[in-house]
């Protein structure tokens, strides 16, 4: 078997180069805590994601940006409280919360209902009422049919 190795590149060039020098190692360091599992976070007012860690250490892990707008109010309305930029609202302005006006963070927190809860009950009774209304035509319907066949019969 004959073995053919070329070491030149397609242009006539040398493929393998190597440079002078000593071997050497490359340094570590270490802080002095033992490693450690990501055992939950936590978010900061300024958006800062905190990681709490197995190994009783805290470290940041990220940041969350938000965005503010010229005109909230030209803001489109896509549905499910979702909206997005529009040429009257102008365009999305990213950054750290808590500066130029942008809002803060609040961490572990549940936003409130944006719901009328009393308006939402009314309507929840109509509509029951509507239905009980419906049932009770169906019913005599149902009866007058009745009473109609077997008088013909």
């Amino acid at each position: 078997m004959t073995l053919s190795w070329n070491l030149a590149g397609s242009a006539g060039s040398t493929a393998v180069t190597q440079q002078a020098g000593t071997s050497a190692t490359s340094a570590t360091s270490q802080n002095g805590f033992a490693t450690g599992s990501l055992t939950g976070y936590s978010i900061l007012p300024d958006g800062t994601v905190q990681g709490q860690f197995t190994n009783n250490q805290s470290l940041a892990l990220g940041q969350v940006a938000i965005a503010s707008f010229a005109n909230n109010e030209g803001l489109t309305q896509t549905g499910n409280s979702d909206y997005q930029a529009s040429f009257a609202s102008g365009a999305a302005v990213i950054g750290l919360a808590g500066t130029a006006g942008r809002g803060t963070i609040t961490g572990g927190a549940v936003e409130g209902s944006n719901v009328n809860l009393s308006t939402e009950f009314a309507n929840m009774i109509v509509a029951q009422q509507g239905y009980e209304a419906n049932a009770k035509v169906l019913t005599t319907l149902d009866q007058v049919s009745q009473a109609t066949l077997a008088v013909i019969s």
